[in-house]
């Protein structure tokens, strides 16, 4: 008998090669499904090489195959839970924009009962609207039998999720990033067969925001891209590096993770002033500073700048084009990534996914709440607030500085800590939770 298909949907390049390429989730879905690779065609040689080496097909789809929106009622839907999630105090996050504040506005239209007449037409809108018979016909031509997802905002993933389940094809659905339902909190599909959570807190939120999916089946699996994590080891020693970026080998290295740019548009100069705080009492042989910039970054930025003695900018190894959207990061890029991971002390950053890698290593992570004169940032406190992150500091697994004075001792006390505590994802594969999960189906 030949193997079932899953159709996999790919939307958005760096984060999916991560999550199945580099952390063994498609080779273990291999095992037991013929695999076929969905994503629309933004004209990427990179992001097709890296599927198309899996052996499985890439198929594009294309504008006149999806159906486009949103919806009117979409958009008042998204209003209202924005509404309803600033009344509750939910911590809602909009991509580096401010959180928004609770208003008198929020207690008019924010109400339990707007939010839940406002869902249930939406989602009958939704069902509705976004079938499309030419994904039909892709979906019986290449003879899906599973479907598994990660977005659920775009018109592409709407057409592929209402489509499938017309077609009675089982929808599964992988959370993304964590702080995805703290930016839209509206996932617009109710029957799903699984919904694949990265923890217990991650579970009640989603039940908390989306009631009506209680008729899916929640499990916890924690995140596959951090399935690599659990069991690596660096490819490179600590000495290559240091020979490469002529680092004290025997220093502590601190990481130091740099944001999208444009969003603190100072952020190097935040980064000088801390280097020339940890001179005040480290030498560079005692610990020195690895920068990594952003993605989004241009190659070789601030290469040309004049940094203190204790800063080593590592390479950029992404290639971005903005007009496509699309992010694709080299393997030379991943594997030089986690051995850094392995081989430096802690990480030095704003808010972002990169602390839970840390942490899913038992490695401290220091915040930065302040800019280039040491005086604390609203820009970069607002994210100490989101939903989705604030209680890590309430769990007391990450430290924050919110001015340059008392970093110092934030970092003492980083240093000192037994790195267990800091643990944050399951001991099993997330790949075989999601697996096992699958051949239920």
């Amino acid at each position: 008998m030949s193997n079932p298909i899953l159709g996999i949907l790919l939307e958005y390049g760096f984060h999916e090669i991560k999550k199945y390429i580099h952390s063994g989730l498609a080779k273990r879905l291999a095992t037991k499904f013929d695999l076929v690779w969905f994503a629309p065609d933004k004209g990427s040689e990179a992001f097709d090489v890296y599927f198309k080496q899996t052996g499985f097909p890439v198929i594009y789809l294309h504008e006149h195959e999806i159906v486009t929106g949103p919806l009117k009622i979409e958009i008042r839907n998204h209003t209202i839970r924005k509404h309803w999630m600033a009344r509750k105090r939910l911590g809602a996050f909009h991509n580096y924009k401010a959180l928004q504040g609770h208003s008198v506005l929020s207690n008019l239209i924010g109400q339990d009962v707007m939010k839940r007449f406002f869902e249930q037409a939406t989602l009958k809108a939704v069902r509705k609207h976004y079938y499309s018979e030419s994904l039909n016909n892709i979906l019986e031509r290449e003879k899906i039998t599973h479907l598994l997802m990660t977005s659920y905002v775009s018109g592409y993933a709407k057409s592929m999720a209402a489509t499938a389940s017309k077609k009675s094809i089982p929808v599964n659905f992988l959370v993304n990033s964590w702080k995805d339902i703290f930016i839209n909190n509206f996932v617009p599909f109710e029957h799903l067969k699984n919904i694949f959570v990265w923890d217990d807190r991650m579970l009640g939120n989603y039940l908390l925001h989306m009631p009506y999916l209680r008729s899916s089946k929640f499990r916890v699996t924690g995140n596959p891209t951090f399935d690599i994590l659990k069991q690596a080891k660096p490819k490179h020693s600590r000495k290559d590096y240091a020979l490469k970026y002529k680092i004290p080998e025997q220093a502590d290295w601190f990481y130091y993770t740099m944001m999208p740019p444009g969003l603190v548009n100072d952020e190097i100069e935040t980064i000088i002033a801390l280097a020339n705080e940890l001179l005040r009492f480290y030498r560079p042989d005692q610990a020195s500073i690895l920068v990594k910039l952003n993605p989004n970054h241009p190659a070789g930025m601030f290469s040309q700048l004049n940094l203190p003695s204790n800063v080593f900018l590592t390479d950029q190894y992404c290639e971005y084009d903005p007009e496509k959207d699309m992010l694709v990061q080299s393997p030379e890029g991943e594997t030089e990534w986690i051995d850094l991971l392995l081989h430096t002390r802690l990480n030095l950053s704003v808010p972002s996914t990169v602390t839970l890698e840390f942490l899913t290593l038992g490695k401290p992570v220091i915040n930065i709440g302040f800019d280039r004169t040491g005086q604390k940032d609203p820009r970069l406190n607002q994210f100490f607030e989101a939903g989705f992150y604030k209680p890590l500091f309430d769990a007391g697994k990450v430290y924050k500085a919110e001015n340059l004075s008392m970093f110092e001792s934030v970092l003492k006390s980083a240093l000192i800590v037994n790195p267990i505590a800091h643990t944050m994802e399951l001991e099993t594969l997330s790949g075989d939770l999601i697996l096992s999960s699958l051949i239920e189906n």
